[in-house]
């Protein structure tokens, strides 16, 4: 375990960044220093069962209430064609999508999501420190 769980009120996003990419290393076995835009499926080889884990492991360590695996992958927006291609590049319908959504996913991408953005480039150190500060708050 990387340290116990703190308010919000003490953290600020370079201790959350610090926290999550240790966990990150732990969980994939990664021997490199990881930064904000490291992509985790990309350059650490995560799956969906390592992200299962780490989130499982940011949860407990932030002392967030558990998130339902369909709120971090959610397979309606995933698997939806109209949506994203087969190849997991974002249509334009997908964007649109995105933004009109109150997902925690949506509020974190949703502005910024481009036609033509491979999905699981998204899921980076970066992303999963701003599920921790959206799920405590944090401005």
């Amino acid at each position: 375990m990387v340290s116990t769980a703190a308010s919000a009120a003490t953290l600020t996003h370079t201790e959350v960044f610090k926290r999550v990419s240790a966990i990150v290393a732990e969980s994939m076995g990664i021997d490199f220093a990881l930064q904000e835009t490291t992509r985790i499926i990309e350059e650490c080889g995560a799956d969906s069962l390592d992200f299962l884990d780490i989130v499982f492991r940011i949860e407990k360590e932030f002392g967030l209430s558990p998130m339902a695996r369909a709120e971090f992958f959610p397979e309606k927006f995933l698997g939806d064609r109209r949506l994203i291609t087969p190849e997991g590049v974002l249509r334009a319908e997908g964007a649109a999508y995105l933004q009109k959504r109150e997902t925690w996913l949506a509020q974190l991408i949703g502005d910024s999501a481009q036609e033509g953005e491979r999905v699981r480039d998204w899921y980076t150190i970066s992303l999963l420190c701003r599920y921790v500060e959206w799920k405590l708050g944090m401005p």
